[in-house]
């Protein structure tokens, strides 16, 4: 039996994520653009994934986000 990964459970390598970064900043959530258009683009500049992956890869990251914020919060670490 074989057993094969799905593209979204292959590791992000740095330099995809550099990449994702940066597609953010390019193209920010417009709300007169669907937002599907904008993970397209945002793949493009990626490159190496489906903007259904970026995306994941962006939920993930800012559930991470949240995580660690709430964590410090109730450490009583300053979070900015």
């Amino acid at each position: 039996m074989f057993l094969i990964l799905a593209e979204a459970e292959r590791p992000w390598t740095r330099a995809e994520q550099s990449a994702l970064e940066a597609a953010l900043r390019s193209n920010p959530a417009n709300p007169c653009e669907h937002p599907a258009v904008r993970w397209q683009k945002i793949a493009n500049v990626v490159g190496t994934r489906t903007s259904k992956e970026c995306l994941q890869r962006y939920k993930y990251l800012a559930e991470q986000i949240k995580l660690k914020k709430a964590a410090q919060a109730a450490a009583g670490v300053s979070t900015k």
